[in-house]
């Protein structure tokens, strides 16, 4: 039997995906930085670890190496930003042990959404207008607009100014290098996730927020399948030009006015259209498997418009995010369902992970804000932090090729 290591157990899409892969025939093994961790406690999980946080790389690779040769895994799945540790340190792992992953450049620059921005920009996908906070300068630009990091994920950081004044009084609290400004764009935003083999897309999901949380922007907890012909052709246009391989999503914003969808980030894993994904049709961790194993035989499958999938406490999260903020008429919208969605978490022959995964949310709403924010606790140990990582040349070279447009 195949065994299966699937990292940052803590994502409710990386629960979905050990039951998938367990229904598959499949022996899962789990791994994450802490015991608050709902696909540790799933019963479709062989053994349950805890590793060093991702904020001591070395430490975590080599807990990941004595684990693989101790238990004899032959697949790794990776399900968040433990991809760029997994593929800097790839030299590490045994030769038996099999995963798809993009090269760390690729997923360094990926990350890096100012150096995203700007590679869209060369291969002719439509993106806001972005700069770098140090250069900016306002008589260039209309208000409002919005600053974000450069490196972040689920929304953290990112702010909306209405005048200048009120930029400026953000301007000493930031590091202008790591800092971008970004035209604001209507907030109908699309997004994606697929898995990629040798610059070809294999599976894809295009999927539209219906309600985010926190409110107003962040992390999806409802979710619909839509088609957008030209997203999926940007898609396919990043991975050929990168020669692509493994997971990857991406968030696009559609401007009415001018009727184009703009990128605004990738993100080079995996993201919580996973199970949404599985509900259409796209079985994204069986085909990861089947890439690995007969990838002659994988031929591409994306999601049809109309199914949907909703996170049950982010639901919650959303309402009373709602509430607190007085928009009432938002609220009844949490109710309504269709017969085609389906809760990505609970399931009655699992039902322990549930109740674990709750407990982290509620945890991060009421300790999460002394901890720098909620996402910012949810995500602690998690997170890819570049600055501990040397910058291989590859890397810098791509970097150099994007500044030069």
């Amino acid at each position: 039997m195949t065994r299966v290591l699937v990292t940052t157990a803590r994502m409710w899409y990386s629960l979905s995906t050990i039951r998938i892969l367990s229904r598959h025939g499949f022996e899962v093994y789990a791994v994450d930085s802490t015991r608050n961790s709902g696909g540790l406690y799933s019963k479709y999980v062989k053994e349950s670890l805890i590793s060093p946080p991702l904020s001591r790389p070395g430490e975590y690779m080599e807990f990941i190496v004595e684990l693989v040769v101790s238990r004899g895994i032959d697949v790794i799945l990776p399900t968040f930003e433990e991809v760029f540790v997994l593929s800097y340190y790839r030299h590490m792992l045994p030769d038996k042990v099999r995963l798809l992953l993009a090269p760390y450049p690729v997923l360094a620059m990926l990350h890096d959404k100012y150096h995203m921005t700007r590679y869209a920009e060369r291969i002719g996908i439509p993106t806001p207008k972005t700069v770098l906070m140090k250069d900016f300068e306002a008589n260039e630009w209309e208000f409002p607009l919005v600053i974000k990091p450069r490196r972040s994920r689920a929304a953290v950081g990112v702010k909306s100014f209405s005048s200048l004044n009120d930029l400026q009084q953000v301007y000493p609290t930031v590091n202008a290098e790591e800092y971008l400004v970004q035209e604001k764009l209507p907030a109908v935003q699309y997004c994606t996730l697929g898995l990629a083999f040798n610059g070809e897309l294999k599976g894809n999901t295009i999927y539209k927020n219906m309600r985010e949380f926190p409110e107003g922007g962040g992390v999806g907890t409802n979710r619909q399948t839509v088609e957008v012909a030209e997203i999926s052709d940007y898609m396919e246009k990043i991975i050929k030009s990168l020669d692509y391989t493994g997971f990857i999503g991406a968030d696009f914003l559609f401007d009415q006015r001018t009727g184009k969808y703009n990128l605004v980030d990738v993100n080079p894993r995996m993201n919580p259209g996973l199970f949404l994904s599985h509900t259409s049709g796209v079985d994204l961790p069986g085909m990861y498997m089947e890439l690995l194993h007969n990838p002659e035989k994988v031929f591409q499958r994306l999601s049809a418009a109309g199914n949907g999938s909703y996170t049950i406490f982010l639901e919650i999260g959303w309402f009373f995010s709602a509430l607190f903020k007085g928009r009432f008429r938002k609220l009844l919208g949490v109710l309504r369902r269709t017969p085609k969605q389906k809760e990505d978490v609970w399931d009655w022959r699992d039902m322990k992970p549930f109740f674990v995964v709750f407990w982290k949310m509620l945890l991060s709403a009421l300790v999460g804000p002394f901890f720098g924010g909620e996402q910012e606790f949810l995500l602690s140990g998690c997170s890819f932090d570049d600055s501990l990582f040397e910058k291989p040349r590859e890397l810098i070279e791509l970097e150099k090729e994007n500044i030069a447009v």
